[in-house]
C-alpha cells in the first residue's frame, strides 16, 4: 500500500507562497498509522508526565487514524491533560502548509469546564526553554463548541491566539509558515475556503507534526468519568520548503530485513525504536542477508532477483547490483572473507545438489570469481570463517555444519548432524568467548565450541524464540535474533541467554529475516596497526588472527572498523594497510594503491563522515539536538516507500 507520495512540483496557492521545490507529500492512512509516523500515549508533558497509561486506543487498521477511549474513573494521571495520538518521524523545514480532514465521532460536552479536544500541532520538544508548539485545536468547553489556535512561547505561557465557536463535527485544520509568521486555519470537510483563526511570529526551526486528541482533568471526580471521546484524522497533506529526518542511517543503529514488505527497517541501536525504513521501493527486493562493507555501505541480498544490491550507507540511496551471474541463483546470506571477497550461500528450492553452493565474488568491484563450496551442501545458510581460514556453512536441511578449508574443498562437519539436537540451523554468530551460536528448530539457540564444533549447552529456548532466523552480537554484548514467526527481533543476556525483551517490533517489520549494526567509526590511529607501534606489519596479523571471533572494546586491540567485534573486515583493513607507517606519531599518509584508497579511504570519509554537518542551509536545524545527524529527505528518502 503506498504510505505517501513524493514529488517535486510548482504549487499555486492562494493563501500562502511556497517555493517551487517544495516537497509535496499526501499520507491517507488507509492502512493505520504510517511507518512514518510513531504513535505515543501519555498524560501531559507539560508537567512530565509520561506513558504509555494504556488506556487510549490507536486504531492500526484504516481507513485512517482514529484515536478514542472510553470514559475512565480518572485514576490514572486525574490532575492532568492526557494525550493519545501521533507524531512524525520526519520535520518540516522552511515555509510550510499542513492540512488534515477531521471527524468528531463521539465528542459529547464536558460536565464541567474544558475536556475533549482534538488537535492539530507543529512541535518540536528539542529546542530551549518553552517555545515548542503551535496547534489548532476544536474542543468542549463545558457545553460550548469552540475552535481556536494556540501557541506556547519563548516565555513559558500559553496564550490563546484567537478562538471562534463552531459547532463543526467534520472539517479541515491547517498551519502555514511563511518566513516567521505562522498562521492557523480551519474549514468545512471538503470546502478550499478556510478561515484564518490567527498567526503571530514564531518559530524558524524545522517542526514535527503530530495529531491528537486530547482529555481535560478528572474535575469533581466526574469529568472523564462520565465522559469518552472518538476522533479520527485522515488525508494529511503536506507541503514543505524541505523534509528532514533524524538519524537515517546511523552508526550504531540495528538494521533489518522485512522479507515480505521487500525493506530494509533502521531501528535505534539502543532503544530499539523504529528510525526509518531505510531501503525502499526496490520492487521484488525480498530482502535476506545483509553487510555493511568496508566502506560504510549495505549490501542487500535479493533471492527474488538473484542479485546483490549494493545501497548508500548514510542515505539508503540505491548505488548499483554490486553483485550478479548466472549462476547465482536466489542469493541468501553473504559474509567477507580473510581475502576480502565476498561469500554469498546459494538457496534454490528442491533437493540437495550443484545448486546448493557457495557463491564467491570480489569484495571491492563485485566481480564474480566463481563457485566456492558445493559438495554435500542443502540449504546453506550463515556463514563464518574460523581464525585459520576456514569457512563454516549452517547446512539447514543436513542439520548440521559443515566446514571447507580456503580452496572450497570439504573438510566434514564442524559440528555433526543433530549434535545437542540441532535443527535446521540458520543464524551463526560467534560470541565474546569466542564459541559458536547457531538457531535451532522452532525456539532455540545453541552453544558451541569455536574450536572443536562441540556442543557445549542450550544458550537460550523458548521465550522470545519463535522460529528464529538471524543472530548479531551487538554493541552492548547481547544477542539479537529474528523471529519469523513473531515478527520481531529479540534481545538476550550475551552470557546467560537470559531473554531480555522484545527489542524491534512493528512499524510494518514483517518476516524478519537478517540483522546488522552498522559500524562505528574508525579510530584515529593508523588503521591496521593493532599493536600501535606505528607500523602496519605481520604483528598485527598475529593479534587478529589470536582474537579473530572475539568482542572487544570499540577501538582496542585489532578492531580496525571500530564495531567492537574481531572479524573479517578487520584482517581486510590490516591487509589494505600493510606497511603503512607513523614514525612522528601523527596520521600517516594514504599509500597510492587503489584498492587501499577504495576501502580504508572509503572508510574515513563514509564512517567518520556521517558526524559532520551537512550541507543545508546555515540555521535551518537551530534548536535541534547537536546529536542529531540529518539528511535532506526529499533527495536520498522516497515517501512513497
Amino acid at each position: 500500500m503506498r504510505r505517501g507520495l513524493l514529488c517535486l512540483c510548482g504549487l499555486i496557492v492562494t493563501s500562502y507562497a511556497i517555493r517551487a521545490s517544495a516537497v509535496d507529500l499526501d499520507f491517507d492512512f488507509n492502512s493505520g498509522l504510517a511507518p512514518d509516523f510513531e504513535a505515543f500515549d501519555h498524560g501531559a508533558t507539560s508537567s512530565g508526565n509520561t506513558g504509555p497509561i494504556g488506556i487510549w486506543n490507536i486504531d492500526s487498521d484504516g481507513p485512517n487514524l482514529r484515536i478514542s477511549k472510553p470514559a475512565d474513573d480518572g485514576s490514572i494521571f486525574g490532575n492532568d491533560f492526557i494525550v493519545g495520538g501521533a507524531r512524525s518521524l520526519f520535520y518540516v523545514a522552511g515555509d510550510f502548509s499542513v492540512t488534515v480532514d477531521f471527524n468528531l465521532h463521539d465528542f459529547p460536552s464536558a460536565p464541567i469546564n474544558r475536556l475533549n479536544e482534538a488537535v492539530l500541532a507543529l512541535i518540536n520538544d528539542d529546542l530551549p526553554g518553552d517555545a515548542k508548539s503551535f496547534s489548532i485545536l476544536r474542543f468542549r468547553n463545558g457545553p460550548t463548541n469552540e475552535i481556536e489556535t494556540f501557541a506556547i512561547p519563548d516565555d513559558g505561557g500559553g496564550p490563546v491566539i484567537a478562538g471562534d465557536s463552531s459547532t463543526l463535527t467534520e472539517g479541515q485544520f491547517r498551519i502555514t509558515r511563511v518566513g516567521d509568521i505562522i498562521s492557523g486555519y480551519y474549514a468545512d470537510a471538503g470546502s478550499n475556503s478556510f478561515t484564518e483563526l490567527g498567526s503571530i511570529p514564531w518559530l524558524t526551526d524545522p517542526l514535527q507534526i503530530q495529531l491528537t486528541a486530547v482529555q481535560g482533568k478528572q474535575l469533581a471526580g466526574i469529568s472523564r468519568s462520565q465522559t469518552s471521546i472518538d476522533v479520527s484524522f485522515d488525508n494529511l497533506h503536506i507541503e514543505a520548503d524541505e523534509i528532514l529526518r533524524p538519524n537515517i542511517g546511523a552508526i550504531g543503529d540495528l538494521y533489518v530485513s522485512s522479507f515480505y514488505t521487500d525493506r530494509v527497517m533502521q531501528f535505534d541501536g539502543q532503544a530499539g525504536s523504529f528510525v526509518a525504513n531505510f531501503v525502499d521501493g526496490i520492487a521484488n527486493l525480498d530482502p535476506r542477508g545483509l553487510l555493511f562493507t568496508p566502506d560504510g555501505n549495505l549490501l542487500v541480498a535479493s533471492p527474488e532477483t538473484d542479485s546483490i544490491y549494493e545501497f548508500n550507507g548514510t542515505t539508503g540511496d540505491y548505488i548499483r547490483v554490486f553483485a550478479s551471474h548466472a549462476d547465482l541463483f536466489e542469493a541468501n546470506l553473504m559474509t567477507f572473507g580473510p581475502d576480502g571477497d565476498l561469500y554469498v550461500s546459494n538457496v534454490p528450492s528442491g533437493s540437495p545438489g550443484p545448486g546448493h553452493r557457495i557463491m564467491r565474488f570480489d569484495g571491492v568491484t563485485g566481480n564474480y570469481l566463481g563457485i566456492f563450496a558445493t559438495t554435500d551442501l542443502w540449504n546453506p545458510q550463515a556463514m563464518a570463517f574460523l581464525p585459520n581460514g576456514d569457512l563454516i556453512v549452517a547446512n539447514s536441511l543436513y542439520d548440521n555444519i559443515l566446514r571447507f578449508d580456503d580452496s572450497g574443498s570439504l573438510l566434514g562437519e564442524f559440528v555433526p548432524a543433530t549434535s545437542g539436537g540441532l535443527d535446521g540451523p540458520a543464524g551463526m554468530a560467534i560470541g565474546q568467548n569466542g564459541n559458536l551460536f547457531v538457531t535451532s528448530g522452532i525456539d532455540s539457540i545453541l552453544e558451541f565450541d569455536g574450536n572443536t564444533g562441540e556442543f557445549v549447552r542450550v544458550f537460550a529456548s523458548g521465550e522470545g524464540l519463535s522460529k528464529p532466523r538471524g543472530i548479531v552480537f551487538g554493541p552492548n554484548g547481547n544477542l539479537f535474533v529474528t523471529n519469523d514467526n513473531t515478527d520481531a527481533v529479540t534481545q538476550f543476556d550475551g552470557a546467560t541467554g537470559t531473554f531480555i525483551d522484545a527489542f524491534a517490533v512493528g512499524s510494518g517489520l514483517d518476516h524478519p529475516y537478517d540483522l546488522v549494526f552498522k559500524p562505528a567509526a574508525v579510530p584515529e590511529h593508523i588503521v591496521g596497526d593493532y599493536n600501535r607501534n606505528g607500523i602496519v606489519d605481520a604483528a598485527d596479523y598475529t593479534i587478529w588472527r589470536d582474537q579473530f571471533g572475539t568482542l572487544v572494546e570499540e577501538g582496542t586491540g585489532p578492531d580496525g572498523n571500530n564495531n567492537g567485534f574481531v572479524d573479517s573486515f578487520d584482517r581486510l583493513i590490516w591487509r589494505e594497510s600493510f606497511g603503512r607507517t607513523n614514525i612522528d606519531g601523527g596520521a600517516a599518509s594514504v599509500p597510492e594503491p587503489a584498492s587501499y584508497l577504495l576501502i580504508c579511504s572509503g572508510i574515513l570519509v563514509s564512517l567518520l563522515g556521517s558526524y559532520l554537518l551537512p550541507s543545508f542551509t546555515p540555521g535551518a536545524t537551530a534548536g535541534l539536538p547537536s546529536s542529531a545527524k540529518w539528511v535532506h529527505a526529499f533527495h536520498p528518502y522516497d515517501f512513497t516507500k
